[in-house]
């Protein structure tokens, strides 16, 4: 049965439903994440995604927060998130996150699509262009 709920929101982040095709993950102020969080992002996602495949839009702009190296390659292989996840559009704005985001994406080594963008509305644009390969 797929979930009726649009949004979860734990101490690290809000997962929430974008659009039909978009899940958001916001990372909250301060955040610490480590395995046990990119676990419950997981099931969340998941639970978004109703065993269909999506695109994710990572919004890491205007906060600070931590990630242990371990987290990001759990996030970036777990199974479950890749046989679903088509691609994914970070949302950064400041040098020292977009050094979390670089290592995310150059070594996590995420596969599908994934790229960082400065502005909302330009990742929002580049995921519309991703949704051919969501069939």
């Amino acid at each position: 049965m797929a979930s009726t709920q649009t949004s979860f929101t734990t101490q690290a982040a809000t997962v929430s439903r974008f659009d039909d095709e978009t899940i958001m993950l916001k990372i909250s102020e301060g955040a610490n994440i480590k395995v046990p969080e990119v676990t419950e992002f997981r099931d969340r996602i998941l639970e978004l995604a109703s065993q269909k495949k999506f695109l994710l839009l990572i919004d890491i702009s205007d906060v600070f927060f931590s990630s242990s190296n371990e987290a990001m390659k759990v996030f970036s292989q777990d199974s479950e998130l890749v046989k679903l996840r088509v691609a994914q559009a970070i949302v950064v704005d400041n040098l020292a996150i977009k050094l979390l985001a670089n290592f995310y994406i150059k070594v996590a080594r995420p596969p599908g699509e994934a790229k960082l963008f400065k502005r909302m509305s330009e990742a929002v644009s580049w995921l519309s262009e991703q949704k051919q390969h969501l069939n």
